[in-house]
């Protein structure tokens, strides 16, 4: 296996005439948390794009690649508060990402990863507001059948004035998919980023209790998003065994490293 890429990598750009011309899109079946960020990674130092729909084993709060573990102590409480937990159950698994962003609890929504070139035909510009705010109007895009209300929030950059905020549900940004709720916007979809050489992994959480998707309408959606991004002809595929090995080994030494999961240290 080739020595895993640091996140800070400077290594020179994926050459764009290697690229394959074909965008996968992927369904695994469901996995643990650790897994599923790993199998994330691997996609963002892959090649071409991929276009991905996560399922959970079991709930899991993922948190930002910047929050200290503190932040979500209080959301993790919450959550087990609402749970009978007279038989020792622990709650939600914690795990870090390397996307910025705030905490989320997932198991119940619809989670989403888009990795490809950036920049790109896709992507022209290597920026995190151009990005964000190109993939959230895909998405609405996308959604729209199974969402008429659903849009982009729009306006001002806050992010920065919000870092007290945990849950990434409470925070503000301007590629915050959003509905009106009797008046009131609301969000029910955000969006996280993490650039790593000439290409780019957005990891997204959408509520489905907003949404009409049904369990066998994913590839319907994802054939959608891929449109509405423009991006190369599509076909359904599988995670390679190559992969897998990659993303075990991620898993290993990242996403399971207390190190990684409590102060974003991973193991060397």
């Amino acid at each position: 296996m080739p020595p895993h890429t640091p996140i800070n990598s400077n290594l020179p750009s994926e050459s764009r005439g290697t690229l394959p011309a074909i965008t996968r899109l992927l369904i695994p079946e469901a996995l643990d948390a650790d897994q599923n960020m790993a199998i994330d990674e691997v996609l963002l130092d892959g090649q071409g794009w991929a276009l991905r729909i996560t399922s959970w084993l079991s709930r899991a709060i993922t948190i930002g690649r910047f929050q200290q573990r503190s932040d979500c102590d209080e959301l993790k409480a919450q959550i087990s508060g609402h749970r009978n937990n007279s038989s020792g159950d622990e709650g939600p698994t914690v795990i870090r990402r390397i996307t910025g962003g705030g905490a989320i609890l997932h198991g119940q929504d619809l989670t989403l990863a888009l990795a490809g070139p950036c920049p790109s035909p896709v992507f022209p510009e290597r920026s995190p507001a151009s990005v964000a705010d190109r993939c959230a109007r895909s998405l609405v895009a996308a959604l729209l059948p199974g969402c008429p209300e659903l849009q982009c929030r729009g306006g001002e950059e806050r992010q920065r004035r919000q870092l007290d905020l945990a849950d990434c549900f409470l925070r503000s940004s301007p590629s915050d998919l959003v509905v009106n709720d009797n008046g009131q916007v609301r969000k029910i979809g955000g969006l996280a980023l993490h650039f790593r050489r000439a290409r780019v992994l957005i990891q997204i959480s959408i509520d489905r209790g907003q949404i009409s998707l049904g369990s066998g309408q994913e590839e319907t959606f994802l054939d959608r998003w891929s449109d509405a991004l423009e991006a190369p002809a599509t076909e359904r595929g599988e995670l390679s065994s190559e992969e897998m090995s990659e993303a075990e080994h991620l898993r290993q030494v990242r996403y399971r490293s207390p190190g990684w999961n409590h102060s974003g240290v991973a193991s060397p």
